[in-house]
């Protein structure tokens, strides 16, 4: 449940137009992997994938919460 929750809170920001029109102008397929790690801690690498540790995800009660933190790495991707 935990990577289908990710994927679908990503899915949710990358079709917002803020995020849609770079990422698309850069040719970026967003993937999004959940590490089973209890640390809270997400990154993301050039290439448009984004690892979600665990530890995240069990420290964000809320979707909402969540994608603070993914729209902050797409945010690093669309500026890159």
């Amino acid at each position: 449940p935990s990577v289908l929750r990710a994927q679908n809170v990503t899915e949710t920001l990358v079709t917002n137009p803020i995020f849609q029109h770079p990422l698309h102008e850069m040719g970026l397929t967003i993937r999004v992997f959940v590490i089973n790690d209890g640390d809270p801690h997400i990154h993301s690498n050039p290439s448009g994938t984004i690892f979600i540790n665990r530890g995240l995800l069990e420290l964000c009660p809320t979707d909402d919460r969540l994608a603070v933190h993914i729209a902050h790495e797409l945010a690093h991707l669309a500026l890159e």
